[in-house]
């Protein structure tokens, strides 16, 4: 369950994650983000991740899942986002009581 909430966070934080790095990447991050995710999550990413974990002092895994590939259906969500983020600047939220955000979070 964790996995897939995580894949689900992921492709809709990732898409504008590269374009707030890379702002030329504007149009097209969603497009990067989808092929990036696909590499990551076939076997052909598996040649990189050993190479990475020869030399890395943190190992990182991950398990093949091709369901996993259903969470690009949410591509339109970080699309709408960054299309629109003039709009959204308008957007204030007000502080939130602690308890309010901790307790969900453990869940």
């Amino acid at each position: 369950m964790t996995g897939k909430l995580s894949d689900i966070c992921g492709i809709i934080i990732f898409p504008m994650l590269l374009t707030y790095c890379f702002p030329r990447l504007r149009e097209n991050s969603i497009f990067v983000a989808a092929a990036i995710f696909t590499f990551w999550k076939s076997v052909y990413s598996q040649t990189l991740i050993d190479f990475y974990n020869k030399y890395s002092i943190l190992e990182t895994t991950r398990i093949i899942d091709y369901s996993d590939l259903f969470v690009l259906l949410l591509l339109p969500i970080p699309y709408y986002l960054i299309k629109n983020i003039n709009n959204l600047e308008k957007i204030y939220f007000k502080k939130l009581p602690s308890k309010l955000v901790f307790f969900p979070s453990l869940l």
